[in-house]
């Protein structure tokens, strides 16, 4: 199993997409500019989080407006949006390998 995962994780490595999030990331971590907005959005993102789950539909809709207007100015910024979307298609792809997992341990349970 341990040979398998290494074998995942290399691939995975390997990718095109990774890759391109590793040449991006420098420049990403050495930008002040870049790093408040991030961490303005993470905090943002906290705040939708408690707004949703205490279903207050006024503050719910006014932190999703200050959200939406943050990520923007990221998405403005020189190939933000491409390290964006290649860390969500990264996620997507860590999401549905951990599903395949997820299924075929109940699988072998059975």
């Amino acid at each position: 199993m341990n040979n398998r995962i290494s074998h995942i994780l290399k691939y995975f490595k390997d990718t095109p997409e990774v890759q391109r999030i590793k040449e991006l990331e420098p420049y990403i971590d050495n930008n002040k500019k870049i790093n408040e907005l991030f961490s303005l959005l993470k905090d943002k993102q906290k705040e939708l989080v408690r707004a949703q789950n205490g279903n207050d539909i006024c503050d719910l809709k006014k932190i999703k407006q200050e959200y939406n207007g943050i990520k923007q100015k990221l998405l403005d910024l020189p190939f933000l949006e491409e390290y964006l979307e290649l860390v969500d298609y990264e996620h997507n792809i860590l999401q549905q390998l951990a599903s395949e997992i997820e299924i075929e341990l109940q699988k072998s349970l059975k």
